[in-house]
């Protein structure tokens, strides 16, 4: 009798168990339901949501395309990252709404965010550098479109219409005479285009990362301008990028309107040039008399740099790129590491919003790692940006992509890793 009365007891403990277990499961999924129902609803509004992390609470990105386009890819990466990672949008589609994309845990140093937005006919909507501390919501429209390399049709077009302005200061020689390309040679028209927009702007003064016509511009500002007057073309904006993507030819074969690429160090592509004869050619100059835009020799030897190629985008078959790096433009800058302290401050302008990086050859007499720092003069360095580069004796090494955002001056030091010897101390002048 009592072992039966033990039996009813414990089977009546399993069932009350199995109950609320039961019950608590019940509670579970219906909360679990519910959550998945708002996220979904969320989501027809265009709402998107990652994985929370633990901890303290995210920081988030609140994308709003008001571009009168679907948007079909959204990708969000840090603006320290070379590529773009991938697309958030998956399968859904972004009509005139937003999207809420919560960053991971934010990092001291990973505070801002390149944008990059494609919508259904292929056209992407960039912003560069933003910051997750000043924009709560990042508002795109179809002013924000840019062409990544050449989505603009490159066609044998007729020469623009509406001239270009004048530059605001000018040489005191007379303006050059246009030039006519003989009719003989290939897409001459275009090419006549090319050489007289690119010669409106003689005068203009040399400002490196600026394109601001009609008064400032640095080398490949002047030749990316010039082919969007004159050709309605989009090629690429800086120096190493036009090298990369250009079609290489034979000096043999330059025509008026092709470019001449130079290098200070015999690799890395550093000035451009418009080739006008076998004799000319017209680009903007940073050094020698006069600088800035100016229509002179090849031969010119009052600047340092040496011909390393030559490439052509007229007459030749040209793609959009759907790379996943990144297509802000970057100008180059070429440092020499020493055992020796230099101190130096660049006299050369600098435009607000340019992106710089440092070719950096290491003369120290032995492989080293070297620490790089890259802030706004008056902030201390630990505020701004840093990376770590290890460079054999004799070698050279490229440093990542640094935003000159504002104006004012900004320094570059570079220390050895191992006892934070300074070794070079840059200070640039960024103007508006």
């Amino acid at each position: 009798m009592k072992i039966l009365l033990k039996f009813a007891l414990i089977s009546c403990a399993v069932i009350v168990c199995i109950f609320i277990a039961f019950n608590v499961i019940d509670a579970l999924l219906d909360g679990a339901h519910e959550v998945v129902d708002e996220m979904l609803a969320d989501r027809e509004e265009g709402y998107s949501y990652n994985q929370p992390s633990t901890g303290s609470s995210q920081e988030q990105i609140r994308v709003v395309n008001n571009t009168g386009y679907a948007i079909w890819q959204i990708h969000i990466s840090p603006s320290s990252s070379d590529y773009w990672g991938e697309d958030l949008l998956g399968t859904r589609i972004l009509e005139q709404t937003e999207f809420v994309y919560r960053l991971p845990q934010p990092t001291s140093r990973e505070n801002r965010y390149d944008i990059r937005l494609e919508d259904e006919d292929g056209d992407e909507y960039i912003k560069w550098h933003v910051s997750v501390r000043d924009n709560a919501r990042i508002i795109f429209t179809f002013d924000d479109i840019v062409y990544d390399g050449y989505s603009a049709p490159i066609t044998q077009q007729q020469p623009a219409s509406t001239p270009a302005q004048q530059p605001a200061s000018t040489q005191a020689s007379q303006p050059a005479q246009p030039i006519t390309v003989p009719q003989g040679t290939d897409n001459s028209a275009l090419r006549t285009a090319i050489i007289n927009a690119a010669q409106r702007y003689i005068g203009a003064r040399y400002v490196l990362g600026a394109q601001t016509p009609p008064s400032r511009f640095d080398c490949s500002g002047l030749i990316n301008q010039a082919y969007r007057d004159g050709a309605n073309m989009v090629i690429p904006r800086s120096s190493s990028d036009m090298w990369a993507r250009g079609t290489r030819i034979n000096r043999s074969a330059l025509a008026p309107g092709d470019i001449i690429v130079y290098s200070e160090n015999g690799r890395t592509p550093t000035h451009v040039a418009i080739y006008v004869n076998s004799t000319e050619m017209i680009h903007s100059v940073s050094m020698g008399n006069p600088t800035g835009v100016i229509r002179g020799r090849q031969t010119d030897g009052s600047w340092p740099r040496k011909e390393i190629g030559y490439i052509t985008f007229i007459g030749v078959p040209q793609t959009v790129s759907r790379s996943s790096s990144k297509g802000l433009a970057v100008t180059d800058l070429l440092i020499d590491i020493t055992p020796a302290l230099t101190r130096s401050t660049e006299e050369l302008p600098i435009l607000a919003g340019s992106a710089l990086s440092f070719v950096i050859t290491n003369n120290t007499g032995r492989q080293d790692q070297f620490d790089l720092y890259f802030y706004k003069v008056g902030t201390s360095r630990s505020n701004g940006e840093t990376e770590s580069i290890l460079i054999a004796n004799g070698e050279i090494e490229e440093s990542k992509a640094y935003l000159c955002e504002e104006a004012g001056q900004y320094r570059l030091e570079i220390s050895r890793t191992t006892d934070n010897t300074t070794l070079l101390e840059y200070t640039y002048n960024v103007e508006n």
